[in-house]
């Protein structure tokens, strides 16, 4: 499968590294080992020793070193061979190193050409570093699941009203009206639904719960695979500065054609302190992440098998929109991606 490479993918969040102080993880089918370096950085190596290519995430890993667990030979967490126990150590024994930069409470690593790599340009997800701790979870979950599957979902929000009926849905979605707009960096997707009801996870924090209530839905695309999500609403009619806000961001970094890394993040704008509040929606989100979505695209990913998605023909609804203008923003910028290598000089 070709993937987009002159590009961050969140590989994890920062305090899974800080728990941990490693990892392995595949993205876009390049192995890396994700680590702490001595200075208290963060570097990300190809998972593969150069001698017999064995997984250095096999072998020992301490104070910013690698030593991979067949030969014990040494690397420093930039890929310079520090000891080559049976001769020298040459150049030929470099691990391939890639850019590695923290941004948005996640860890950001660009596979493609690494003089292209400029952290400025990781997709702006500010909603994470401006809430408070209190009012922000993160999560991650494997779904074996192509990762473009797993952005149509997002993209498609409809699916909350009947996959998430008693958290994220309600019927409010579907009956929205619903418009797509382009941008050079970004596709928006807005929903908008005047006098319904709100999602229960909604409805809970308007000061007039079960009650007509104007909901809008925002979802933003940065390529390849990050989305941040708002929901919001406010009693039907009577819009105030400040009504209730849910922050979503999710990011579906490709493991290989058939796996995806979902990373997500969710937070508020209002009851920020209350710390219970945020692990009762951790509940609810892993309940309709892991227990309702994850099997969905599994078992839809089971019947699309190995074969493209598009060439199955599939009969387009007008809730579509958004995934297939993504499907063909996508598609255009590996096209351009693959022709500029193609023109460049051996």
């Amino acid at each position: 499968m070709t993937y987009l490479r002159n590009c961050w993918y969140l590989v994890g969040w920062v305090k899974e590294l800080d728990e941990v102080g490693w990892f392995a993880r595949t993205i876009a089918e390049v192995p890396l080992l994700i680590m702490r370096t001595v200075e208290g950085g963060v570097s990300a190596l190809l998972d593969r020793c150069p001698h017999r290519f064995a997984p250095l995430s096999c072998g020992k890993i301490t104070d910013g070193q690698i030593t991979c667990g067949y030969h014990a030979i040494t690397f420093a967490a930039d890929g310079r061979c520090l000891d080559n126990p049976h001769g020298a150590a040459i150049s030929a024994l470099t691990v391939p190193s890639f850019a590695a930069a923290v941004g948005h409470t996640g860890i950001w690593v660009w596979i493609g050409e690494q003089a292209l790599a400029d952290p400025a340009t990781i997709p702006p997800l500010d909603l994470i570093t401006r809430t408070p701790a209190s009012a922000g979870l993160h999560g991650y979950e494997q779904i074996a699941a192509n990762y473009q599957l797993c952005t149509d979902n997002i993209l498609d929000l409809s699916h909350a009203d009947s996959l998430h009926p008693t958290s994220l849905g309600g019927g409010a979605t579907t009956r929205a009206q619903f418009t797509v707009k382009e941008h050079p960096d970004r596709i928006e997707l807005n929903w908008f639904a005047p006098s319904d009801v709100a999602p229960p996870a909604l409805d809970a924090l308007l000061p007039e719960p079960n009650n007509p209530a104007d909901v809008y839905l925002r979802a933003i695309w940065y390529a390849p695979s990050v989305m941040a999500v708002t929901l919001g609403g406010y009693p039907a009619g009577h819009r105030e500065r400040g009504n209730p806000e849910t922050w979503g961001i999710h990011v579906m970094t490709p493991s290989d054609a058939g796996k995806t890394h979902y990373f997500y993040w969710a937070g508020r704008n209002c009851l920020v302190e209350d710390a219970d509040l945020t692990a009762m929606v951790a509940v609810m989100l892993q309940a309709a992440f892991a227990g309702e979505d994850k099997p969905m695209l599994e078992a839809q990913q089971s019947r699309v098998g190995s074969t493209d998605f598009n060439a199955l023909g599939p009969a387009l609804l007008r809730t579509d929109e958004g995934s297939v203008r993504v499907r063909r923003r996508l598609s255009k910028l590996i096209a351009a991606e693959a022709a500029c290598a193609e023109r460049e000089p051996a």
